[in-house]
């Protein structure tokens, strides 16, 4: 069967395009190889997302769990953060960041969360690493005229692409847990939320 001259000269320029190309990466194989951090280490990333309502629960078993879906819409969330290495997985710093979302009336709720942050980072291979975070402190929440600061934790998995050993870009998925508790006991209830985040991080 005759090949047509037009898709011939496609294959050839093709062919062409991919052979320095391949070339190159056979001569270098071990051109980047990222070296996995170790105790003094330093992070810093800036991230940015959208923040997902789910659900509150009543402590007292009286009102039970009241789903905010349909009440509240999605928000956005966004951090700023450092940790040092402890050793070559473990890391430990600080986050503090916001969230905004707005219920069916278009009254906005915010949230400032200060925390301390951990991270015990999973390396599967040079380019990419699972993170797993859990992070505790106070959040300072303001609705319409109320304020209140109150309790939080914020469990979290991540996925980290490894550009090169300075450079990371991050995807996190997290869920912030609001114990409110009031002095009567039938008030207080406990808040959960997520967010979805995706990020970049420089290591120094």
């Amino acid at each position: 069967m005759k090949i047509k001259k037009p898709l011939f000269f496609l294959l050839t320029l093709f062919i062409m395009i991919l052979s320095p190309l391949i070339g190159q990466e056979q001569s270098n194989p071990d051109e980047f190889v990222l070296s996995y951090h170790s105790k003094g280490d330093q992070t810093f990333s800036i991230e940015a997302g959208l923040f997902l309502p789910l659900f509150v629960a009543d402590l007292s078993g009286s009102a039970g769990i009241q789903d905010f879906s349909g009440k509240v819409n999605p928000g956005g969330s966004g951090f700023l953060s450092y940790c040092g290495y402890l050793d070559s997985n473990f890391r430990i710093g600080g986050e503090f960041g916001g969230m905004f979302a707005s219920n069916i009336n278009s009254n906005m709720f915010y949230m400032v969360p200060l925390m301390v942050k951990t991270v015990y980072d999973i390396n599967i291979n040079t380019y990419f690493t699972v993170p797993l975070y859990l992070s505790a402190g106070i959040t300072m929440n303001t609705y319409l005229s109320l304020f209140s600061v109150d309790p939080i934790i914020v469990p979290a998995v991540g996925f980290n692409w490894n550009y090169d050993s300075e450079w990371s870009f991050t995807m996190k998925y997290s869920f912030w847990i609001v114990p409110e508790f009031a002095p009567d006991t039938s008030q207080s209830s406990i808040g959960v939320n997520s967010d979805l985040r995706f990020g970049v991080e420089y290591h120094f």
